[in-house]
């Protein structure tokens, strides 16, 4: 049963991880090519708010449910050789960082 919830739990952190990198695709800035800046063309150079804060909050989502996924399997695991989770570790990093480079950039 613990091995199902820890699965779920995974798959939905994933998920947000997923729908916070479409949200970093719609909220973040426009490149400016060299095309467009020889045509004169503009081009949006800031963050879009409401995608923006979306993208926070799948974060900040995925980042909870990796450290209840990491607790919950650090607590369950009966062997010192059971798996540590590298997965959702590596999750929970990455959110941290990009929470980081969003939030103080």
């Amino acid at each position: 049963m613990r091995q199902n919830v820890l699965h779920a739990l995974s798959i939905i952190a994933w998920f947000f991880f997923l729908l916070a990198l479409i949200m970093f695709h719609y909220a973040r800035p426009e490149l400016e090519y060299g095309i467009i800046r020889y045509f004169g063309l503009s081009h949006r150079d800031h963050w879009l708010m409401t995608p923006r804060n979306l993208l926070i909050l799948f974060l900040i989502l995925t980042g909870i449910i990796s450290s209840i996924s990491i607790i919950m399997r650090q607590r369950y695991n009966r062997r010192s050789d059971d798996s540590i989770a590298v997965n959702q570790i590596s999750l929970l990093v990455i959110c941290i960082i990009c929470l980081l480079v969003i939030l103080f950039r």
